[in-house]
């Protein structure tokens, strides 16, 4: 399977998001007053520029001890590596998860997020908060709820899971703005239909990329993000095109 540094380095991407999936990375034993492990697995990265790191959450471990423990872990890592910038909460809200309740609305209280916001400044170095929303969460009736969340978060991370809302991405986009206005945003590219499992038409990841590109150029966002690694050694049409557009519109000059 290809890796996340060769993908970022076959679409000419210069920065990445490293989100755990199949519990990969993992730290070792939190005894160890670093996670050397990770410290190797990072290296490669120093072939890109910025480096994000996806912080562990409630999830199966509600314990808020262990969850402190284990984002200390993280925070550790994050502020020895001088290429990790930010860290960013995956899968934060509840709303999308079907097997949750309706409460809580999050994986981390609002004291959680409030205490974790506090341990992202060591020294000279602050980290970025980032975190992520999709289409169900601003559609769903709680969305007004989660603005205390999200006033506590640095940038927004909108995603579009299905096929079926990329058109919607304006008013979804407008909600957001209008819910937290001021916050800075992010627009994810799914370049596969995730929500039903089978390839995005190279027309819809065009409208998506093509969307993002004016939102950068008016100002409505300040970044641009393309899911997944594992995507792209598997000979996906709207993967290959995406490469081509990043290639064709990567070195223009944003006007704001």
């Amino acid at each position: 399977m290809i890796t996340p540094v060769e993908a970022a380095h076959y679409l000419g991407i210069p920065n990445v998001f490293m989100i755990e999936y199949w519990d990969k990375p993992t730290p070792e034993p939190l005894k160890r007053p670093r996670p050397e492990q990770w410290k190797q697995y990072a290296i490669p990265f120093q072939s890109l520029n910025q480096l994000s790191w996806g912080l562990p959450q409630a999830g199966d471990d509600p314990d808020p001890v262990s969850v402190k423990r284990n984002q200390d872990t993280s925070l550790d890592f994050a502020f020895s590596n001088p290429q990790i910038t930010s860290v960013v909460l995956d899968d934060f809200f509840s709303a999308r998860r079907k097997y949750w309740p309706a409460e809580p609305l999050a994986v981390l209280t609002r004291e959680q997020l409030q205490n974790l916001r506090s341990r992202l400044k060591r020294g000279n170095k602050q980290l970025d908060l980032w975190v992520v929303l999709y289409h169900e969460d601003v559609n769903n009736p709680t969305f007004p709820k989660l603005a205390p969340y999200l006033e506590l978060c640095d940038i927004i991370q909108l995603w579009s899971m299905s096929g079926k809302t990329i058109g919607e991405r304006e008013e979804t986009l407008a909600k957001v703005e209008h819910l937290v206005p001021g916050k800075r945003i992010a627009l994810g590219g799914f370049m596969w239909d995730m929500r039903e499992k089978k390839a995005l038409p190279v027309s819809l990841m065009e409208q998506q990329c093509e969307f993002g590109l004016k939102c950068l150029h008016s100002g409505r966002i300040e970044a641009m993000i393309f899911g997944a690694s594992w995507l792209c050694d598997r000979d996906i049409e709207a993967v290959r095109w995406t490469r081509q557009w990043i290639q064709k519109v990567g070195d223009q000059k944003l006007t704001i």
